[in-house]
């Protein structure tokens, strides 16, 4: 359900970039090109014409002019508009098609994909402190506990704490996030202690690595901080989770 809503939100994006577009080139007059005698000689013009109550009103300004620039100028844009708009109707027939969850695209091929999320291991850390239970297991924060209630109401699998290894080194990230309606997974980094300066130095050596190896925040990995009251603003990692959704369906549109 969530990739088929964000596919109809694709589309229906698409449907009013092209109205923007049809209406914008509408206000660009038509420009042609021709020549006048003035004073025995023969010179360059540029003609547009409009309609007003109903009757057609010629305009004409010399080529070199700032008038006729300014037309110029506009029938670039013009053209501009034109290839963007064309980009845009040449998947029109993707309209007619109900739109449901099995109508959503196909994966492309991907390193995060279903093999891949189903081989991660979860670390399972007996000495994790019990005191943020959640769904039969325990989180280190109840901010975590919360991102992972958020995922619950969406439907997505998740493992948490799942072990990668970067370059000989073994990181645990906190979640890994399996949607199946784009085939895809992801990571959520939660930073809980950035008041704490080897924490966030730390942090900031993660980011940088994971960085290096190839993820690409908001795309493959999206991380969340605690606010200095010790607690996180949901709404902005509902954001980040549902933008990163998205972008995933987009890519596939």
């Amino acid at each position: 359900m969530i990739a088929a809503e964000f596919y109809r939100l694709a589309l229906t994006m698409r449907r009013q970039n092209v109205a923007y577009i049809e209406s914008r080139l509408a206000s660009i007059p038509n420009v042609k090109f021709g020549t006048k005698e003035k004073n025995g000689k023969r010179i360059k013009v540029v003609r547009y014409y409009e309609v007003k109550d109903g009757k057609y009103i010629a305009h004409e300004h010399k080529l070199s002019s700032a008038a006729a620039q300014r037309l110029l100028s506009k029938m670039e844009e013009k053209d501009a508009l034109r290839i963007r708009r064309d980009k845009l109707t040449y998947r029109k027939e993707l309209e007619q098609k109900t739109i449901s969850e099995t109508a959503v695209p196909q994966p492309m091929p991907s390193p995060y994909n279903r093999q891949a999320f189903d081989k991660l291991v979860e670390r399972n850390d007996p000495d994790i402190p019990k005191n943020n239970p959640y769904n039969g297991r325990f989180f280190r924060s109840k901010s975590e506990v919360m991102i992972a209630q958020y995922l619950d109401e969406l439907g997505l699998e998740y493992k948490y704490e799942v072990k990668i290894v970067i370059n000989d080194e073994v990181f645990y990230i906190d979640f890994a996030v399996y949607c199946p309606e784009t085939g895809r997974f992801f990571f959520i980094e939660h930073f809980g202690k950035m008041e704490s300066e080897s924490y966030s130095m730390r942090a900031i050596y993660k980011t940088v690595t994971y960085l290096n190896s190839g993820m690409k925040e908001g795309y493959d990995i999206i991380y969340t901080y605690e606010n200095v009251h010790g607690g996180i603003n949901i709404d902005v990692v509902k954001m980040k989770i549902l933008c990163v959704l998205a972008t995933h369906v987009a890519a596939h549109l």
